[in-house]
């Protein structure tokens, strides 16, 4: 009876490439390619005299460029899809000579989704040998990745990524006798679409522990580990909105200061399926009974839909100073102070969405074959999970289960935004005679806060 296991002779047979030389190679050369289709447009308009006007820009780029899963010559021939928008508009209008008003809104927006190629469903891997308890979430192979010879498929098989950034301001400019003073506000929303697959299909590692040679656990179907999730769908939006003021004053021909005051307010970021956590020790949760001692979620009692507080006190003052040491302005020296604010974006308010209970993996080592890895596993195979934790706006079930020696991601009781302050000094002489020019510019910077959580 022969050890070889089926499922790595079926698919050795119908996806492997047959050896070029005595070394069992095989060469090809990866399809690659950089061809976009742009497109620009620009329009600009001068109305009322010349004191108003108008301008557009628009820049669109669509990319279908090859990729590949893997490095199987077979499963190089998917598209990978990349588009761009960018549009803006500005209107300008003169008030009076001294007074300029600015308003401006422009829109971004990238999309970015991986076809590979070729697919398979389920009833195609029970073809090739794997167990009717078997489960992927989309048509695609599980990963194989065989240390030192192959690897086969990816474990991003599905990813489709749609971020939206609109951003307005405005601003007023006001030249009045030694000041030039401005002020203005900016609004910032962000739109993150992730519809994740990631590792959803199963992925397999075969590093030769098991007989000694990677190819040999490959082909008898003893892989040293397996790990399997369920997908993870990211939604979120956020805003940030800003005022600030500024006053740039030539105290004499020597002497400016820049004198300056920016207030946030970043509206806290919410996830469609309220995927957020927060840690607060001793605690139990009622809206997810069975999780951890300490990890709460949006229903429990003092836990907000995003998991956080709207900071309210975010004032960022800034100030500058230009002094002409000598009467030729050749030789001058520069310092200045100000806070800043890092708001807590989108993109990591979404990684709450691949922890449980949003979403489950599970890691098994030296599973009893690649056929079957969930044979030993209590209870069988567990994906699907809940089935609508692949779906928009779903939430787990409430007595959805959690892992034994889990990591997690929470916000800590005093959470707040990133702070930072920054000094900058420089000096800066020029010899007309000799032409030297040196710059001294020390610059500072450290965080006045950090971002907690565990």
């Amino acid at each position: 009876m022969s050890r070889l296991d089926p499922l790595a002779l079926n698919f050795s047979h119908a996806y492997l490439p047959p050896a070029q030389d005595t070394r069992g190679i095989n060469v090809y050369q990866k399809a690659n390619g950089n061809s976009p289709s742009q497109v620009l447009a620009r329009g600009d308009q001068l109305f009322s005299g010349g004191k108003q006007q108008i301008n557009f820009r628009a820049f669109v780029t669509r990319t279908n460029n090859p990729v590949g899963s893997g490095n199987i010559p077979i499963q190089q021939n998917g598209i990978q899809t990349t588009n761009t928008d960018v549009f803006g508009f500005t209107y300008t209008a003169v008030i009076t000579p001294n007074i300029i008003n600015t308003a401006r809104v422009s829109l971004n927006h990238w999309y970015q989704f991986a076809d590979y190629t070729p697919k398979i469903t389920l009833d195609g891997l029970r073809q090739l040998g794997f167990s009717d308890n078997y489960y992927i979430y989309t048509p695609g192979f599980p990963t194989f990745s065989v240390s030192g010879y192959f690897n086969s498929s990816i474990d991003q098989i599905y990813i489709q990524r749609d971020y939206h950034t609109l951003n307005r301001s405005d601003e007023v400019s006001w030249v009045h006798g030694k000041h030039s003073l401005q002020f203005g506000t900016d609004v910032i929303n962000t739109f993150q679409y992730d519809n994740n697959l990631s590792r959803t299909n199963g992925s397999f590692g075969f590093d030769g522990s098991q007989s000694g040679n990677a190819l040999a656990d490959f082909l008898i179907g003893r892989p040293v580990r397996f790990y399997q999730e369920n997908p993870a769908p990211d939604h979120l939006r956020s805003s940030n909105i800003a005022f600030y003021a500024q006053d740039d004053f030539r105290v004499n021909r020597r002497l400016t200061l820049n004198l300056g005051l920016r207030y946030e307010l970043p509206l806290p970021t919410i996830a469609l399926n309220d995927a957020t956590m927060a840690y607060r020790p001793g605690a139990q949760s009622t809206v997810y009974p069975t999780a951890p001692p300490g990890l709460l979620f949006y229903g429990d009692p003092g836990i907000t839909r995003s998991g956080t507080t709207t900071p309210t006190k975010s004032f960022g003052p800034r100030v500058g100073i230009a002094y002409g040491l000598t009467s030729d302005q050749k030789t001058v020296l520069r310092a200045a102070y100000g806070i800043y604010y890092n708001p807590n974006w989108s993109n990591e308010a979404g990684q709450f969405a691949i922890y449980q209970p949003f979403t489950r993996r599970i890691d098994l080592l030296t599973p009893p074959s690649t056929s079957n890895p969930w044979a030993n596993y209590p209870g069988g195979n567990p994906f699907p999970s809940t089935p609508s934790l692949g779906e928009t706006g779903a939430t787990p079930g409430k007595n959805v289960v959690f892992d034994p020696d889990i990591a997690s991601l929470a916000y800590g009781p005093n959470f707040r935004p990133l702070m930072l302050q920054q000094w900058i000094s420089a000096c800066n002489g020029r010899s007309q005679r000799t032409g030297w020019l040196l710059s001294v510019m020390p610059e500072i910077t450290e965080p006045i806060s950090r971002t907690y959580g565990i």
